[in-house]
């Protein structure tokens, strides 16, 4: 019987809830383009929504982490356990996003009274188009996920946390900490456009 770990389950729990936040607050205040949504308040209000945002915005990183946390917790002693690993959980996954994309293209037909096309839905099957649902995107990545993270294990395994210090403080200042002082700044009408690295890190794997 596999241990359940509640720390794992807590953690989740926020996580669903930060989510349902950041939705409803996207909802209700939020301009996704030029804040002016934002703009409009006082300045308790707008305090108020930009902390309550930031906060929101927690929830998938937490997902990730949980996904890391129990996949990077496997032991992958070589090719078979990596195997075995796709085998019963890379192949499901796929194959099911494949069927609801699938089920979404059809769906947008009639919904939106869209012509059928085999090329269309040949490209959302091989994930070459992205799906009309905005809440797909999660899937590829998630998937992109599946496929490196085995060897991340390994990788996480063989050298401790210093030894990987310096290439997380490049991430996160460029993923996390950079993008978030330009949300700040130009919430508050100061103009950070520059406010950015030019480093393209998704070859890393980012």
């Amino acid at each position: 019987m596999k241990k359940r770990y509640i720390n794992l389950d807590l953690i989740r729990t926020v996580a669903i809830i930060l989510i349902i936040s950041n939705h409803v607050l996207s909802a209700i205040y939020v301009n996704q383009t030029n804040f002016l949504g934002w703009q409009s308040s006082n300045m308790f209000e707008k305090s108020f929504i930009l902390i309550n945002y930031i906060l929101s915005r927690l929830g998938v990183p937490l997902f990730l982490f949980l996904t890391g946390a129990l996949i990077l917790n496997k032991n992958f002693e070589d090719k078979n356990d990596i195997k075995k690993f796709y085998q019963k959980n890379l192949i499901s996954l796929v194959t099911t996003v494949c069927i609801w994309n699938i089920i979404y293209y059809f769906f947008n037909m009639w919904f939106n009274a869209t012509n059928f096309s085999w090329k269309g839905l040949l490209y959302r099957v091989l994930f070459m188009k992205s799906s009309t649902m905005p809440h797909m995107w999660y899937m590829p990545m998630i998937i992109g996920m599946y496929i490196f993270l085995p060897f991340v294990s390994i990788i996480v395994k063989k050298f401790n946390f210093k030894d990987l210090l310096f290439p997380i403080i490049i991430v996160v200042l460029a993923s996390f900490i950079l993008p978030n002082i330009k949300l700040f700044l130009n919430f508050f009408g100061y103009a950070a456009k520059d406010c950015n690295l030019i480093l393209n890190l998704s070859y890393g794997g980012e």
